[in-house]
């Protein structure tokens, strides 16, 4: 029996594609990493070429080979499902999700014998992860979001205070919310803007006689 068979090629070559990936997003600290991705694209592998000899072994040639093929991008996505979790104010970990279905696709690739897709898709993916990762977070720099909780005394007379008091332009409010607490109103704000303008808003609110506690 080969042990260096051209199966046995192909799951090396799919855990060597993985492991590219994975290194990226265990250096960026990532819940799924080196060894997820690796196995995650080993197991497209495997299946794929599972499926392929399980064709091969009925002799009435009437077994589909894309059903074990499509039941497996099902099951990676189950995996990215369980990478992702959210907080109050943000999803985290869609990008690693998407990681993890994309190796699952490349060990697909090297299982039918694409190598050339598989290898320049491992490329795309790093290209994707590492150099456009840099552009995106030179945009973020120039805007942030910041929640600002502000409590301002109830009174019948008095006029609530609102982001756009503050915020003229080049900015986006994503959640306002108001709450009374014992006498005082609770202003909630998300907002995105530059940093620049974030620093003068709360310059104004510090100011502002009718805000009795800030929170940023």
């Amino acid at each position: 029996m080969d042990i260096f068979n051209e199966d046995i090629q192909k799951v090396l070559l799919s855990a060597l594609l993985g492991a590219l990936i994975g290194l990226e997003r265990e250096w960026s600290g990532k819940a799924a990493g080196f060894r997820t991705m690796m196995l995650v694209s080993v197991g497209g592998t495997l299946f794929t070429l599972v499926s392929h000899h399980m064709a091969l072994l009925d002799i009435r040639h009437a077994s589909d080979v894309t059903r074990i093929a499509s039941n497996i991008v099902t099951g990676i996505g189950f995996i990215g499902a369980g990478i992702i979790f959210r907080n109050q104010q943000s999803i985290h970990g869609v990008t690693t999700a998407a990681a993890v279905w994309t190796a699952g696709a490349i060990g697909m690739s090297v299982g039918i014998g694409d190598y050339q897709v598989a290898v320049e898709t491992t490329a795309i993916v790093l290209i994707i992860l590492v150099i456009l990762h840099f552009i995106e977070k030179r945009f973020e720099s120039k805007y942030m979001i910041r929640d600002y909780v502000i409590r301002q005394e109830y009174t019948t007379d008095a006029a609530l205070l609102k982001p756009t008091d503050f915020f003229d332009k080049n900015y986006k409010i994503r959640k306002v919310k108001t709450e009374k607490s014992e006498g005082m109103v609770v202003l909630t704000w998300t907002v995105r803007a530059t940093q620049e303008k974030h620093d003068l808003v709360v310059a104004q609110l510090v100011r502002d006689t009718r805000v009795t506690q800030l929170h940023y």
